[in-house]
């Protein structure tokens, strides 16, 4: 099957990946708070990979809230974000690609595509 890659806008992948972080019993992130560029990962016809892309005025890009689809068989699910990080870090080469994760799968894909593994034990802290 055809593999392809798609830079979307929220706009167009939200009630999808929204879908699919419930079925996932992810939180459901606010459409206000995701940025206006996401990556999909499809074959064929069916979207296997999201990712969103907060761009700054910097080399800082942080590639955030990477989702499968839950209804795709783990064989197609497998090597998807490998290769969307791997197409990302293409489509961006000068930038520094910053992303978090607490998922070992997730974790080892971002590993096999070159990432390196950043502080360890940190706190986030937000204020609204």
């Amino acid at each position: 099957m055809k593999r392809t890659i798609s830079k979307v806008s929220k706009n167009e992948i939200y009630s999808i990946v929204k879908q699919w972080w419930i079925k996932r019993n992810f939180p459901i992130v606010a459409y206000a708070l995701l940025p206006e560029t996401a990556y999909v990962y499809s074959v064929g016809d069916e979207d296997v990979a999201i990712v969103f892309l907060y761009k700054t005025d910097s080399i800082l890009l942080w590639s955030a809230y990477p989702t499968t689809n839950p209804d795709v068989s783990k064989e197609i699910r497998e090597d998807s974000l490998m290769y969307l990080n791997d197409v990302i870090a293409d489509d961006n080469p000068d930038m520094l690609i910053f992303t978090t994760t607490s998922n070992d799968r997730i974790e080892q894909s971002l590993i096999n595509s070159g990432y390196t593994k950043g502080d360890e034990n940190v706190k986030h802290y937000i204020k609204i």
